[in-house]
């Protein structure tokens, strides 16, 4: 799998939690911290709560550990 098809492989749901926060690739969450990408997360549930409830903290983490290792 490359890069650029990793998220494309995610739940629909939570390609719209990162869609949230601008994340469209798998290099985008390779450029960011995870620190960074939770404070955004946080901050993007206050207007779209929907969205981001589809995305747990813990997931979140996990989909950054596997773009990391691609």
């Amino acid at each position: 799998m490359n890069k650029e098809d990793f998220i494309s492989t995610l739940p629909q749901a939570e390609q719209k939690a990162l869609a949230v926060c601008g994340i469209y690739k798998a290099q985008q969450l390779q450029n960011i911290s995870l620190d960074t990408l939770l404070a955004d997360m946080s901050q993007a549930a206050e207007f779209f709560p929907e969205e981001i409830r589809a995305l747990s903290q813990t997931r979140l983490a996990e989909i950054y550990r596997q773009a990391g290792t691609i």
